[in-house]
């Protein structure tokens, strides 16, 4: 049995500790289920062996890497790696057991990916051509994707979909929203084959709502929001609860959901060391605006406390004593159903449009083919078969887990239709317009712990504004990615 206690909040949060790790030395730091530390990043120290590993990765088909040897007239063996939750919950073990049904010239085999720095291991096994795995089944497209292409230890997919037997391979991308190939890129170049979305999304206790006398709708305007917050905070003060449960930076969060419903353009380009990276843009006047909101709610009694605005690990929403929920992929609502009772809990909707292009924050869920995988083409078309429009029952599992299909089409033909997922339909024309994460850098991750230590100066009170709490911010993590390019 895969351990489902290797979670998907755990393994996004150990991610988030090694997202940009390096690739020298000890390459990577350990995985960890506990709260995101500061992360390790590239560094100039690191770049030889990336290119080295990039350099031997080229070199992929000039002979095959080492893998257990298959009967002489069996089907070929293709290992595939994922973390648990990929595996049971969102069911990619059982869609093997499917495809290797099918067919008899390949047994798709899934492994739960270890704990701890198994990308070190992969970086070795690629250099010494001696790689097993033929597919990574997890990999965010803000900050995996890039790391690990920039680390050489991937392998371009476009090829491999203009080779492959499945059907409509080649179309897949344009039935896909519109942000999934710069999504599932690095540098222009295709690595990654997304599964599924993660997108922003806010949740009401409606029984609060009720009992406090509110009937707008939150989505609607910020003003509406802190309205529904600032009435449920009066009603239910005596009963400790607070308007408004807000998520720590982790990869994302709520200052990162905010931001881009604010945003046109939340990135600005600045030369480091000779390259143009892209940046956060925090000196901007819709950062600050973003960052002054949760201040202000701070500062209305809104928020866990009058010095903390984020509900960190979410105790206040799932102690049953917060209003309002802001998390990704409807989580608050998922959560909030069984805890209070799903007729206590609003279906969740998008954050307000203030400013913004009209599109939400999203990341996708890309699968990865390392390389000199010993069966690259094989995996990928087990990935196609999977997630594919037409596999019903893949579209359905993808929507059970609240997370989004890739494809259009799903809402239509499924998503309205469904009374279970009609709800969710509403964020289709906000993910077609999701600005996506940028591709130029592998250095995202710095962006994290940095914001979470800035912000937390303005919400106690040490820094007397937005905006020097942004230029602080600002100049913190252009340093820190100017020594890590160092």
């Amino acid at each position: 049995m895969f351990d489902r206690t290797y979670t998907r909040k755990g393994f996004l949060r150990g991610l988030a500790v090694i997202g940009a790790g390096a690739v020298a030395g000890p390459i990577l730091a350990a995985c960890s289920s506990s709260s995101p530390a500061a992360p390790a990043a590239p560094t100039a120290s690191s770049a030889a062996a990336s290119s080295a590993a990039a350099s031997s990765s080229s070199a992929s088909s000039a002979k095959p890497a080492a893998t257990a040897a298959p009967a002489s007239n069996g089907p070929i063996r293709v290992v595939v790696s994922g973390p648990g939750f990929m595996l049971k919950d969102v069911n990619l073990a059982l869609f093997a057991t499917k495809y290797n049904g099918t067919q008899d010239k390949v047994v798709i085999q899934p492994e739960l990916t270890p704990a701890g720095p198994w990308y070190q291991k992969l970086a070795a096994e690629v250099n010494s051509n001696q790689v097993t795995y033929n597919a990574i089944l997890y990999a965010n497209s803000y900050s995996n994707t890039p790391q690990f292409a920039g680390m050489g230890i991937l392998q371009p997919i476009q090829d491999l979909l203009r080779s492959s037997s499945i059907s409509g391979s080649q179309s897949r991308f344009s039935e896909m929203f519109a942000p999934a190939q710069t999504n599932a890129s690095y540098k222009g170049v295709l690595y990654g084959y997304p599964l599924g979305i993660q997108y922003t999304s806010t949740t009401m206790r409606k029984d609060y709502a009720d009992g406090a006398g509110y009937t707008g709708d939150i989505s609607a305007s910020y003003d509406e929001m802190t309205k529904a917050a600032t009435l449920i905070r009066q009603k239910y003060k005596s009963k400790n609860v607070v308007g408004l449960s807000l998520e720590e930076e982790s990869g994302n969060g709520t200052i990162s959901y905010m931001y881009w419903s604010m945003a046109q353009q939340p990135f600005v380009k600045k030369q480091i060391k000779g390259q143009e990276i892209s940046f956060l843009d925090f000196k901007g006047k819709d950062f600050i605006r973003t960052l002054q909101q949760i201040k202000d709610w701070v500062d209305q009694d809104l928020t866990v406390s009058k010095t903390q605005a984020m509900d960190i690990n979410f105790k206040a929403w799932q102690g049953g004593v917060a209003g309002i929920n802001m998390q990704e992929s409807s989580l608050g609502y998922v959560t909030g159903g069984p805890l209070f009772g799903k007729d206590n809990v609003l279906p969740s909707v998008p954050l307000p449009i203030s400013g913004g292009n009209g599109g939400c924050l999203t990341y996708f869920v890309n699968t990865l083919i390392p390389a000199k995988a010993p069966h690259p083409q094989e995996a990928l078309d087990w990935l196609l078969w999977t997630n594919d429009p037409k596999n019903t029952d893949f579209m359905n599992n993808i929507l059970s887990y609240h997370w989004y299909p890739v494809f259009k089409s799903v809402v239509s033909d499924i998503m309205e239709k469904s009374p279970d997922y009609k709800w969710m339909s509403v964020w289709g024309p906000q993910i077609d317009k999701s600005i996506p994460y940028p591709n130029d850098n592998p250095y995202y991750n710095l962006n994290t712990a940095l914001i979470n230590k800035h912000a937390t100066k303005l919400w106690d009170g040490e820094y007397k504004s937005a905006e020097e709490c942004a230029t602080a911010l600002d100049k913190d993590v252009t340093d820190s990615t100017t020594r890590q390019m160092a």
